[in-house]
């Protein structure tokens, strides 16, 4: 429950940080397939590595529905894969929270995500990334799971 928590508030501070508007008009862009179907962002995407946790998150909104995906253990730029530390996905969809997780305990799950790049932000300890990601994770009871295929996210 702690960790939900922790997840609720870095995704609350990601979407407050990713309404600021800088003097140089710079976007992020977010693709990936949710269980083989193409989903975009239209808006509230940011990415984010806080520095001071080595956490990274992502996140997006198309319609009614919210993705949000965070990894833990982070220390930089590279490839950080499953089953080392945590990878979260919280769906909101239609006013429900579905989350998710990959992580040594739940046996089926795997994932990773590179950090391909970093820029500063107007946050000393929070970083502006670029990254690709992909996973299967489960429900809290394993029996379901969403597949995050061809993850993208762009800083332009």
């Amino acid at each position: 429950m702690k960790k939900g928590m922790i997840a609720i508030m870095v995704f609350g501070a990601i979407l407050l940080n990713g309404c600021k508007k800088d003097n140089v008009e710079k976007e992020f862009t977010l693709e990936m397939k949710i269980n083989g179907v193409r989903w975009v962002a239209a808006k509230n995407v940011a990415g984010l590595y806080n520095t001071s946790t080595n956490g990274i998150n992502i996140t997006g909104q198309t319609g009614d529905e919210l993705v949000s995906v965070s990894r833990d253990n982070v220390t930089g730029n590279g490839t950080y894969v499953i089953p080392s530390g945590n990878m979260n996905a919280l769906v909101l969809k239609g006013g429900s929270v579905l989350p998710y997780t990959a992580s040594s305990s739940k046996v089926k799950s795997h994932g990773s995500v590179t950090v391909l790049s970093q820029s500063s932000s107007a946050i000393s300890y929070i970083k502006n990334i670029e990254a690709d990601f992909s996973g299967v994770l489960y429900d809290s009871f394993g029996t379901d799971s969403v597949v995050i295929t061809e993850g993208k996210l762009r800083y332009q």
